[in-house]
């Protein structure tokens, strides 16, 4: 009776896999934070307007 062979388990991924998997994970996270600091950026330059503009600067006058 022949014996049987090992099976081989690879833990991980193949290089190639992981390196597409590593940028796609950059490029969106990258995406999110261009995302973020954008709103952020946009908050802020609509809060100036509204502090500026007469009920609005009531509302943050009492905030």
């Amino acid at each position: 009776m022949p014996e049987a062979s090992p099976i081989e388990i690879s833990v991980g991924c193949p290089e190639e896999a992981c390196r597409i998997r590593s940028r796609t994970r950059w490029a969106y996270g990258d995406f999110v934070f261009g995302l973020g600091a954008g709103l952020l950026v946009t908050a802020v330059r609509v809060a100036k307007v509204g502090y500026e503009i007469l009920p609005f600067a009531l509302v943050w006058n009492l905030i």
